[in-house]
């Protein structure tokens, strides 16, 4: 199947292998991968987020693109569901993993919780990359009025640094500030 040309994985009939393939590749259009994801998780009687960490474990320990493409749905996960299986979630945003993974993520524990302040305490406030791995999944956060809760988080972060933080790197070239500022742009006022 990996073989198979975009469009003419489409036509394919829909059987497991089929839908996995569509839900890994990243030419095919997020709408079409969301519906085959829907499409996988009712046949398999699973919620969308327990078949994500499913294909996850099992795909994407052979597959890095598929597993980089699986956890891009994370953060589009009802925040109910990712809850229940928060702990595995969050198995996904350690800092083992490669950050596009890490910060989809962090996106999801964020969801999961509903807010910041768990994730804040127990990873940003951790190390100074765990704060760049925060930060940089603000953007990811789906809900807009829940990502908007992270601005008195982020706002102190564009001014001054605190010493720690600043030590990263020059003012104009920090990781810290970087992550900050794109998840600023992000959030309402």
């Amino acid at each position: 199947i990996s073989s198979v040309s975009q469009p003419e994985l489409l036509k394919l009939p829909h059987n497991d292998s089929v839908l996995i393939a569509i839900i890994a590749r990243p030419d095919v259009a997020d709408a079409t991968r969301t519906s085959a994801l829907n499409e996988l998780a009712e046949k398999r009687k699973l919620s969308r987020t327990a078949l994500l960490l499913d294909l996850m474990e099992n795909i994407g320990s052979t597959n890095a693109a598929a597993k980089s493409g699986f956890a891009r749905f994370f953060p589009w996960q009802q925040a109910a569901d990712l809850k229940a299986h928060r702990d595995k979630v969050r198995y996904w945003a350690a800092d083992i993993h490669p950050e596009d993974i890490r910060h989809a993520g962090m996106a999801a524990l964020i969801t999961a919780d509903a807010g910041f302040d768990t994730v804040w305490t127990a990873e940003a406030l951790r190390t100074p990359q765990r704060m760049v791995d925060v930060l940089s999944a603000i953007p990811l956060v789906i809900d807009p009025d829940l990502r908007n809760k992270a601005y008195d988080k982020v706002k102190p972060l564009l001014a001054d640094l605190p010493p720690e933080l600043a030590a990263l790197g020059t003012k104009g070239n920090n990781p810290v500030r970087h992550a900050g500022i794109k998840a600023a742009v992000t959030l309402k006022t």
